[in-house]
């Protein structure tokens, strides 16, 4: 079989043409750390890959005018370090700093990320409770969709065959709200997890009640986790223990983990509880620090 043809247009419009042009015969490479060992596998067998990063703009991490803006082909260290995340999302740039290793952060990027679809990555489950959404652009115009109606399970999106990720906007986020992401690596820093809980929480100005709370899991599923059952029993209630406890049971209720090398569905469920409780904990605690 012949060695796929390269093609790196300098505008977004081309960019658009030729996938639309070819459709299924034609992937995008972004930093190729999920669809290289496919190609070296020939489980992927393109006959155009379509490099973008002589798209203006399409690399990079800057201040929006309603929040901030993520280009599709920025890699994750370059959002880890950028300065209008640390600006705007306090806590991102670290939850980032632990998604694998700096050789991989500088080699991944963030639309090739969300693209593949694999329910084990950090960062879904991250833009995910930060309410983003993804702009996506074909020959046909461009439409916005949030990372609640992204994932359809098993390695599928929503993403058609012939769209582009362009960017992805994160809005600003709710006053005096913390963001935590903790998980569970049973094995290296670069390894998948057994389970993870990003959590966004924040009180009313008095303090003492929950007025923002949103949970998303990695590992607990065919496809990245939102847990609306355990949010909406967090809205309105006193930030306790035991209200901590019952929204991390009801997010064990939510999940559908599989069994696998990482652990088995019922340990899976089991780990969900824990760390959501300890996320929610930790979040409650930067709340009050600042």
């Amino acid at each position: 079989m012949s060695e796929p043809e390269f093609l790196a247009p300098a505008r977004l419009s081309e960019a658009a043409r030729i996938l639309a042009e070819h459709g299924t015969d034609a992937r995008v490479l972004g930093g190729g750390t999920a669809l290289l060992p496919l190609l070296r596998r020939r489980i992927a067998t393109p006959r155009v890959l379509l490099g973008l990063r002589r798209i203006p703009g399409i690399a990079e991490v800057n201040h929006h005018f309603s929040g901030l803006r993520i280009g599709a082909q920025a890699t994750l260290r370059t959002l880890e370090t950028a300065s209008a995340v640390g600006g705007l999302i306090p806590g991102l740039g670290d939850a980032l700093a632990r998604i694998g290793v700096v050789r991989i952060r500088n080699q991944a990027t963030v639309g090739g990320t969300l693209a593949c679809g694999d329910p084990r990555l950090d960062l879904p489950a991250l833009l995910a409770v930060l309410d983003a959404d993804l702009r996506l652009v074909s020959t046909r115009g461009e439409r916005t969709i949030g990372f609640g109606d992204l994932y359809a399970g098993d390695g599928a999106t929503a993403i058609r065959p012939d769209e582009l990720i362009v960017d992805v906007h994160v809005p600003f986020q709710p006053a005096g709200s913390a963001l935590v992401h903790l998980k569970y690596l049973p094995g290296t820093e670069g390894g998948y997890p057994t389970v993870g809980v990003a959590v966004r929480l924040g009180l009313d100005e008095a303090g003492e009640r929950i007025a923002d709370a949103r949970l998303a899991l990695v590992g607990a599923g065919p496809a990245t986790v939102v847990a609306p059952a355990a949010q909406d029993g967090l809205l309105g209630a006193r930030p306790t223990g035991e209200v901590f406890a019952e929204a991390a049971a009801a997010v064990r209720d939510e999940i559908a983990p599989e069994t696998d090398s990482l652990g088995t569905a019922e340990y899976k469920r089991a780990m969900a509880e824990v760390f959501t409780r300890r996320a929610l904990t930790e979040a409650l605690a930067r709340v009050r620090a600042d």
